[in-house]
Formats: structure tokens, C-alpha cells, sequence
């Protein structure tokens, strides 16, 4: 008839991973946004797509869906107690106890790991929360000082310590 204009658009052929799946088609889409949509092929949560949703498709053009999902994962770790000393005045010289017993502590770790098509791509640090603070061990160590007296043939000596060596 008179007056009647046909035009012909000749679909594009393209191939699209999803899933670790390749699928050959052909799209009248312009960009790779209008290729996901046309092929009912949507992003979910932290999805995206290579190339970038705007690219303008090209022939035998291939489209990737990377899919992204995270976890968040806890470990137990150990926060070991410290030893600290004081000085006590009413301990005889040398003399060592152990007034307070020590603990360890215990902090939880949240680690979030992501996942890209079921690969393994990062760790990060989440948070740290202290479960159990430790107590440290506190030993008591002796300041005061006894005068002894010892008879030697010089005549009495007074000493505070005595030592065991062994000299050559």
C-alpha cells in the first residue's frame, strides 16, 4: 500500500553469564540495563553487572551478573592476663605470694567475608566485642628487711640476705 513504511531491527546478538551459566541470545535492548530487564534477568542486594548498566551494547557483546552475597562471622579469641607485681611492706625480704590469681579474658570477633559468584573476595573487620575482660595476677613481693646475727670466731656479724654460689 501507499504510504506504508517497514522498518527492520535486526536483534544484536550478545551472550549473558548468570550463575555460572553462559546463555546465547540476541537483544533489541540499547543499553545492558534494557538487556537485564528484556531478559528478565534482575540484580538482587549487592548484585551488579560487567559492563556498567549504561554501556551501550555492541554485537557479540558479552554481559556478566556477578552475584554478591556477605556472612558475618564470630570466633572466640583469648586475651591473655598480665602479671604485675607490688611491693609489700609487712612480707619479709624475698618473699613472694600471690595475692590475686590470674584469668584469661575472652573478646568475640565479627569478620563480614564477601562472596562474588561464590568466590571468596574480602574479610573485614566487623566489630570487637569484650566477652570477659581479664584479671590479671598480682603477686605480692616482700620490702621489709631482718637484721640476723651470726656468730663468726671474728665476733657476731649481723647480715639481711644470704646467697648459695658457687665460685671458681
Amino acid at each position: 500500500t501507499q504510504d506504508v513504511q517497514v522498518v527492520i531491527e535486526r536483534a544484536i546478538p550478545i551472550q549473558l553469564i548468570v550463575d555460572g551459566v553462559t546463555v546465547e541470545a540476541r537483544t533489541n535492548a540499547d543499553t545492558v540495563d534494557g538487556v537485564l530487564s528484556e531478559m528478565n534477568a534482575p540484580l538482587f542486594g549487592l548484585d551488579y553487572v560487567i559492563p556498567d548498566g549504561q554501556t551501550p551494547i555492541i554485537e557479540n557483546m558479552t554481559i556478566e551478573i556477578v552475584r554478591v552475597t556477605e556472612e558475618v562471622v564470630s570466633e572466640t579469641e583469648i586475651i591473655p592476663y598480665e602479671v604485675t607485681y607490688q611491693s609489700d611492706a609487712s612480707m619479709n625480704l624475698d618473699q613472694k605470694a600471690t595475692i590475686q590469681a590470674g584469668q584469661n579474658g575472652t573478646q568475640e570477633i565479627r569478620t563480614r567475608i564477601r562472596y562474588e559468584n561464590g568466590i571468596e573476595m574480602d574479610r573485614t573487620p566487623d566489630s570487637t566485642t569484650m566477652t570477659q575482660a581479664p584479671v590479671n595476677e598480682v603477686i605480692a613481693y616482700g620490702t621489709n628487711i631482718i637484721l640476723n646475727t651470726i656468730d663468726t670466731p671474728e665476733g657476731p656479724r649481723e647480715y639481711w640476705r644470704t646467697f648459695r654460689v658457687y665460685a671458681t
